[in-house]
């Protein structure tokens, strides 16, 4: 009997265990001027502070995703044979969140680059998920001291 305690007990804290993440994700569609996808166009997300890259390719939608990513700034890169590279920096992935980036291609030569900067965050329209993400920092800020003079993250949860 112990022992069945024991392995449900291993089993239901492997599930928890595999459940946290210090990763995030970029997804995104690429268009030309007119609105149309671009299939196959090379996508290239770079972290600003290591400079590790990853890339991938769009799908028959024009769609492409970015997963397993370090939580940081990256740089977005998104190239096509007779459009005008275009390099989105800024970009910023936070753990377990899904950051969206859109890009529209731009007819002319490979060799031309289109540069924008993310500064604005984008509303996520493929998901319906909502989150924050709080600093340590602000967590000490907060005014919250319950049983014993220590905080509790369950007092940090009823606020909301």
């Amino acid at each position: 009997m112990w022992m069945r305690v024991v392995s449900l007990w291993a089993f239901g804290a492997a599930g928890l265990i595999w459940a946290q993440t210090d990763r995030g994700t970029i997804t995104g569609s690429v268009t030309d001027p007119s609105g149309a996808v671009i299939v196959g166009a090379k996508v290239t997300a770079t972290n600003t502070a290591t400079r590790a890259s990853t890339e991938t390719i769009t799908t028959s939608t024009g769609n492409y995703t970015v997963p397993v990513l370090q939580a940081g700034t990256y740089e977005v890169t998104v190239e096509q044979t007779g459009f005008k590279k275009a390099v989105l920096t800024g970009v910023l992935v936070q753990v377990a969140q899904t950051t969206r980036v859109d890009a529209s291609l731009q007819i002319g030569e490979t060799s031309q680059a289109v540069e924008v900067s993310a500064e604005a965050v984008q509303v996520q329209r493929d998901t319906s998920d909502r989150g924050v993400v709080v600093t340590g920092r602000e967590v000490l800020d907060l005014p919250i001291v319950g049983q014993g003079e220590q905080r509790n993250p369950a007092f940090f949860i009823n606020l909301s």
